[in-house]
Formats: C-alpha cells, sequence, structure tokens
C-alpha cells in the first residue's frame, strides 16, 4: 500500500473504533486494526529508501540513517509538521557531505525548543498556578488519561481534582490543550509537541 492509502485506512479504522454501537469484541478486532496500520505507516514514513524522509533527504540534498529518521518520526508519534520540522532544521544546520544521525535530530531539537524558550515561557505567564501545574502535569504524562481522579492529582501533585477540571476548561478555551474521545476516555495532551516537549524539559 501507498503511504497515503494507508493514512486513509487508518484515518478510517480510527473513526470505525470509535463507533458507539460497535460491540466490545469488534472493538478489539479494530483497535488492532489500528495499531497494524500505524506501524505499517511508520515504517513507510522512516524507510530510507522507499519513504517520505528519503524524498525529503532527495529534496534537502543531505542523507540520513535509518535510526535518526526512526527518532525524528517517534519523537512526534509521525505528526507531519512536526517531524518535517524537525528535519528542515537539522539538514539546514548539517555540511552538504553529512550523513545525519540521531546526534543530530537531537541536537536540533534542544536548538528549537531553546529558540521557543521565550516565547513558551510568556504564554506561562499568563496561566494562573493551576492552570500552570496542570499544563506541566498533563506535558510530562505526554498522553494524560482520569486527570480528574485522586490518583493523577497526587501523582504531580495538584490541588484538588474540582480544580484540575476548572483549569483544564481554561486551557482547552486558550487552545492549549487538545483532547482525544476514545469512547467513554477522554486523553488529553497539549496542542503544541513542541510546548510539551519544552514543558517536560524545563519543569
Amino acid at each position: 500500500m501507498r503511504l497515503d492509502e494507508i493514512a486513509s485506512a487508518l484515518s478510517q479504522a480510527d473513526q470505525a473504533r470509535m463507533a458507539p454501537e460497535l460491540s466490545p469484541a469488534d472493538r478489539v478486532i479494530m483497535e488492532q486494526a489500528c495499531v497494524t496500520l500505524r506501524e505499517a505507516e511508520r515504517t513507510a514514513i522512516v524507510n530510507v529508501e522507499t519513504g517520505l524522509v528519503e524524498r525529503f533527504t532527495q529534496n534537502a540534498g543531505r542523507t540520513i540513517t535509518a535510526h535518526a529518521a526512526a527518532l525524528a518520526y517517534d519523537l512526534f508519534e509521525g505528526h507531519t509538521y512536526y517531524v518535517h520540522n524537525l528535519l528542515h532544521n537539522t539538514f539546514a544546520s548539517a555540511d552538504a557531505d553529512k550523513v545525519v544521525n540521531e546526534a543530530d535530530i537531537n541536537q536540533t531539537l534542544t536548538e528549537i525548543l531553546d529558540e521557543k524558550g521565550r516565547a513558551f515561557a510568556s504564554i506561562m505567564n499568563q496561566l494562573n498556578y493551576q492552570q500552570k501545574e496542570t499544563l506541566v502535569a498533563i506535558a510530562k504524562e505526554g498522553k494524560a488519561t482520569g486527570v480528574t481522579s485522586v490518583a493523577f492529582v497526587k501523582k504531580h501533585p495538584l490541588k484538588s481534582p474540582s480544580s484540575v477540571q476548572y483549569a483544564i476548561s481554561t486551557l482547552l478555551d486558550k487552545q492549549l490543550l487538545t483532547y482525544d474521545d476514545q469512547g467513554r476516555t477522554k486523553i488529553y495532551s497539549l496542542s503544541d509537541r513542541f510546548l510539551s516537549m519544552w514543558l517536560s524539559r524545563t519543569y
């Protein structure tokens, strides 16, 4: 399957598994299909012979190791904007004959986060204490569930479940948070993957 075909099939399977009329057995089947398709998508993207990264490197006039390509993909779970941004900046700073490796990817990511640090700090300064602490907690989780549970509040630690709920409502309004509905479960994450990484490293 081509990459666009895999992406289309994954999107359809992801929507299908959320259908409320789906039986538990069928939901398990669809979730497994999503896992299989995500792995196929990852393979197609990070394959330096035929994948998206190879076409990107040809356009940039640089080469990259398979491990470095996989790292760029995995850091952002294949989110195209962030993968391309990271690769573009890595290649832009690499010598013409340089083979980009994992160290180069990590170094560029650090430079990107440092460059964005002042803007991110300004965002944090506009939040009250509970909003800030809730955002940091979710950033550290990467993807967070049960955010108003006693266990989550104690783990980070936060003031109370009710204060977290109020903070999340505000953070969603500010578009700093997003969530994915999975049945009755909401999985929260930061809207900006770079901000999420910066918070995890800074706090």
